[in-house]
């Protein structure tokens, strides 16, 4: 009996000591197969969803982009990041509450060319109904100007996703001066040197007229950024320049030993997708007070950089890895003569050509 226990003990220690069965073993494997094939499908089809909203993200920039070209075919010159409201009667639009001209976006200029004459009927006509206010919402839902990738956007509101090149941030309080040089970008404030809204008596900040035709005889419509997205823009019934628009820093030490040059920003939060998401931020965060112009840059929400439009109409995915160096040579329109805002020295280093290995 003692012999029977102690064998059939032998044997089931031989077992434990055997580990797994061979049965066992291809359960286990067929088990991770599955997993592994399940989790390669789910990346794929995540995959393959962000890659449709990216594209039509860059389709809804390029649709923003031709309305762009044709509004400024029409008139030989673009509109300002920020301008005067112009009503149906030929008249500067003064609201009655404050007796005030309001500016209005790049966008509201533009509602005819994106097929919305209505809207543009609506903001242009005189004010009309008791308190003299506009008897319309002007904050309607455009999807045209929304990235399908971008989670803040709501079913309803202004939301703008997309924002043009304004250049350096600008300078104000220079009458003898624009508050920013033509050269450094396309889109600039039209709005406060307007002889239309200046005081009576005060002299009007000059402004910069942009056309395509000066961005030809510069650095060409093919090498400078129209259009991109920007995860942390405002509304497009907003005014400030950081809200609309994209800027540059060309300030700092630049490295012309590397290839290319080497430029780092002031601050990080320059860089194309750095720091994004400010708009989710609590409005009390001081760094959101204090430097909202640092966040006016191109970033998405789209793995690995941002859709932009250059002035000729062709959109690209930049990388968020290039340079900021390429980036300001991409962001100005006339390397050769590009200045701080306030000073008339022309910034050195910024006349070179760009080539397509520092930015694809």
């Amino acid at each position: 009996m003692h012999r029977a226990i102690k064998a059939q003990s032998a044997r089931l220690a031989g077992r434990s000591r055997a580990g797994l069965t061979l049965v066992e073993v291809g359960v286990v494997l067929v088990v991770v197969f599955v997993l592994l094939v399940m989790a390669m499908s789910f990346a794929q089809e995540r995959g393959g969803r962000e890659g449709a909203r990216c594209r039509v993200c860059l389709n809804n920039m390029r649709q923003v982009g031709q309305a762009l070209i044709s509004y400024e075919s029409n008139r030989r010159q673009y509109p300002g990041y920020l301008n005067v409201l112009i009503q149906s009667n030929g008249r500067p639009y003064v609201d009655p509450r404050t007796n005030q001209r309001p500016g209005v976006s790049w966008v509201v200029q533009l509602l005819p060319n994106l097929d919305r004459p209505d809207l543009d009927k609506d903001w242009r006509t005189p004010a009309l109904g008791a308190g003299g206010n506009k008897p319309f919402d002007p904050n309607v839902r455009l999807d045209f100007l929304i990235c399908p990738s971008n989670p803040q956007t709501t079913e309803f509101g202004a939301n703008l996703a997309y924002v043009v090149n304004t250049g350096m941030p600008d300078c104000e309080g220079l009458p003898d001066m624009p508050s920013d040089w033509a050269d450094n970008g396309v889109f600039f404030d039209r709005y406060t040197g307007d002889t239309r809204i200046s005081e009576k008596g005060k002299r009007a900040i000059q402004m910069v007229v942009m056309s395509a035709e000066v961005i030809a005889r510069g650095d060409g419509l093919e090498n400078t950024i129209m259009l991109s997205e920007n995860v942390d823009a405002g509304m497009y019934t907003d005014v400030d320049e950081a809200k609309l628009g994209m800027v540059w820093f060309g300030t700092g030490n630049i490295d012309t030993r590397n290839d290319p040059p080497n430029l780092n920003p002031p601050d990080d939060a320059m860089r194309i997708n750095r720091s994004i998401g400010l708009s989710q931020m609590q409005p009390a965060d001081p760094k959101v007070q204090e430097n909202p112009i640092e966040y006016a840059r191109p970033s998405s929400y789209h793995p690995g950089g941002a859709n932009v439009i250059f002035c000729d109409g062709h959109g690209r995915f930049i990388s968020q890895e290039i340079d900021y160096y390429v980036y300001c040579l991409l962001m100005s329109s006339n390397g050769k003569r590009v200045r701080v805002p306030g000073s008339q020295d022309v910034l050195p280093n910024f006349d070179r050509e760009i080539k397509d290995s520092w930015i694809y």
